[in-house]
């Protein structure tokens, strides 16, 4: 019996559980091959792919640079003043439409190195879930929301951050448990116990930051322990672009044609909705 026949006999929530974990988180490795044959920088996209798998989570220091590092400095600056709304503590985000209505944040945001080395991840089809740009202004606060120890509780869910301002090691950096991906957490859609006290991994050898220039890439699995960090040593900038299988996926909103059409195939099944996966 293959296993999506076995999990249509499963019921419930059981049987939505057996498919996330051993059909839609499933990568394959043929899938991963063919897309390292067709690479125009194989060796690369492998080695960082599996650094990716094993780790959970993967820095590439200084990926963007120069002008390119600049112009999108400035449409986060622009869209910040034009979009920006404010949270609570110093934290300001910019919203989705205009975010992929903006051909430099999608150029980032869908280089193809990057959504190579995401869709090797997955080992299969991928779509940008969400995307989010925000700014933390130097503040000490307690420890609160995402500024804490947790996973997204949406199980497999991958992100990659830009940093659009440098991070030093005492900054307010993401910190994330390296291999914590691998876990399996049972009540995904609640969000329920995914927030942990701020001693939980204190001195946990596994512990890693995202830190380094601005134009640094970082990968992570949301399905790991991680936790951003509160301080008031400098501000941080920042743009996350997050990816699934086709599960929760956020609503863009309309997508200007020229913005459209300036985008790759690849690209733009990327930043599509597909129908209902389950039948798959």
């Amino acid at each position: 019996m293959t296993l999506k026949r076995l999990a249509k006999k499963i019921v419930g929530r059981d049987r939505h559980s057996f498919w996330h974990r051993y059909i839609y988180e499933k990568p394959s490795q043929k899938w991963r091959n063919e897309l390292i044959s067709n690479s125009r920088y194989p060796s690369e996209l492998k080695a960082y792919g599996e650094n990716f798998v094993s780790d959970g989570l993967l820095v590439l220091p200084e990926f963007f640079k120069g002008p390119e590092l600049k112009a999108l400095q400035d449409e986060f600056e622009k869209l910040l003043n034009t979009n920006g709304k404010e949270c609570d503590h110093g934290e300001f985000q910019i919203p989705r439409n205009p975010l992929v209505n903006s051909q430099t944040v999608l150029k980032a945001a869908l280089d193809p190195l990057l959504l190579d080395i995401q869709r090797f991840y997955w080992g299969k089809d991928l779509y940008m879930s969400d995307v989010v740009a925000s700014r933390i202004e130097p503040i000490d606060v307690k420890d609160y929301g995402s500024f804490q120890w947790h996973h997204d509780g949406k199980r497999k869910y991958s992100k990659t951050f830009i940093l659009l301002s440098d991070l030093e090691p005492d900054g307010q950096r993401t910190e994330y448990i390296v291999g914590s991906h691998k876990n399996w957490h049972k009540d995904w859609d609640s969000g329920r116990d995914s927030r942990f006290p701020s001693d939980r991994f204190e001195g946990d050898q596994k512990r890693a930051s995202i830190t380094g220039k601005a134009g640094t890439v970082a990968f992570l699995d949301a399905n790991g322990f991680h936790r951003g960090n509160r301080n008031s040593t400098a501000r941080r900038d920042l743009l996350s672009v997050c990816f699934t299988a086709g599960e929760m996926l956020y609503h863009f909103g309309e997508i200007e044609n020229k913005v459209f059409d300036e985008l790759s195939d690849l690209q733009r099944s990327t930043i599509d909705r597909p129908p209902t996966i389950w039948n798959k």
